[in-house]
């Protein structure tokens, strides 16, 4: 890949097999002798091309069901497209769908440990790093050492989004987790993504236009389809408005 680009997604596609979305559908099929359901695919996304340099910050939007946060899945590897390419050039730090990547039966402390061990740092560096994470995060302290999965959805995504931005990645990768914060912790957000991450590039979903003017240097556009825009955020909110008259 060149080294031009710290993302290349080269003509992706992806799809499923819905055939077997019931809960144990293919093991009663199976025990009972039942023949295989047809085969019916739904295709999340197709035919998308774009290309990311370092230090960009590219913004997604798209009408709900036009595959936006499957494709981020696919550009940070946690899903495997079904044809096309994508290739990265750097550390990566995503935060996807509310519950991605921690243990909820683990405490906001383990879990921290957790998500940055994985991204190679030592158990002294996490220590390190810790102090910082926690009070970005404004995580009570009698909460920190409690189970993940007695906290509210708001505490859930500051912890997840304070380890991403903390761990140093070279590409940040985010879903619209943002919505889930309040308006003070977005600002906070906000600040330190063009302050202290300034030269990260980054890929990320919103419906708010006003996040998309503030942090993108420019967007693209997906409806049910694929990539219908790549360019200019005021054009792109235009074109996203006219799928999505409703925004």
């Amino acid at each position: 890949m060149s080294d031009h680009y710290a993302i290349v997604a080269d003509n992706l596609s992806k799809s499923f097999d819905t055939r077997w979305n019931r809960g144990g559908a293919r093991l009663l099929a199976h025990m009972t002798g039942r023949p295989t359901p047809p085969a019916h695919r739904f295709t999340a996304f197709s035919g998308v091309s774009f290309k990311v340099r370092p230090g960009e910050a590219v913004g997604i939007m798209g009408v709900n069901g036009a595959g936006k946060s499957t494709l981020l899945q696919v550009v940070a590897g946690v899903m495997v497209p079904t044809s096309g390419t994508v290739e990265v050039n750097g550390r990566v730090s995503a935060l996807l769908e509310l519950g991605a990547g921690f243990n909820p039966e683990f405490s906001g402390r383990e879990n921290v440990f957790l998500n940055a061990s994985i991204l190679g740092f030592s158990n002294s560096a996490i220590e390190k790093l810790m102090p910082e994470v926690l009070a970005f995060a404004d995580i009570e302290e009698e909460f920190v050492d409690r189970p993940v999965k007695t906290y509210s959805s708001g505490m859930y995504v500051r912890l997840a989004f304070a380890v991403a931005i903390h761990v140093d990645p070279d590409i940040l990768i985010v879903d619209e987790a943002l919505a889930v914060g309040d308006a003070f912790f977005q600002e906070k957000c906000h600040k330190f993504l063009k302050e202290r991450l300034g030269a990260v590039t980054k890929l990320f979903v919103t419906h708010d236009t006003n996040t998309l003017r503030g942090m993108a240097d420019r967007a693209l556009v997906l409806d049910r389809h694929g990539l219908i825009f790549d360019g200019d955020i005021e054009k792109a909110i235009e074109v996203y408005r006219n799928e999505h008259p409703q925004s």
